[in-house]
């Protein structure tokens, strides 16, 4: 729950049946970066980002509100 200064880049990332990509559920966390990485979109299945307990269902949401994943893409 303490997680500080990881990279997380550079990855495929691919959600179960729950089209979760990333839940980090403590607003504790600092220092982590996450950029880069390219998430698996499945047509008519909106993916589910959750940052500092806060859960987006829109990509460019999630990057806006959270400065996360600014390089990186959603795509098929």
């Amino acid at each position: 729950y303490h997680a500080t200064d990881n990279q997380i880049e550079h990855n495929r990332l691919t959600a179960s049946d729950s089209h979760i990509f990333l839940v980090n559920d403590s607003s504790s966390n600092q220092g982590n970066r996450l950029n880069q990485n390219i998430y698996h979109k499945e047509e008519g299945k909106p993916g589910v980002w959750i940052w500092e307990g806060k859960e987006f269902k829109d990509f460019s949401s999630y990057q806006k509100s959270t400065g996360n994943d600014l390089e990186s893409e959603y795509r098929s």
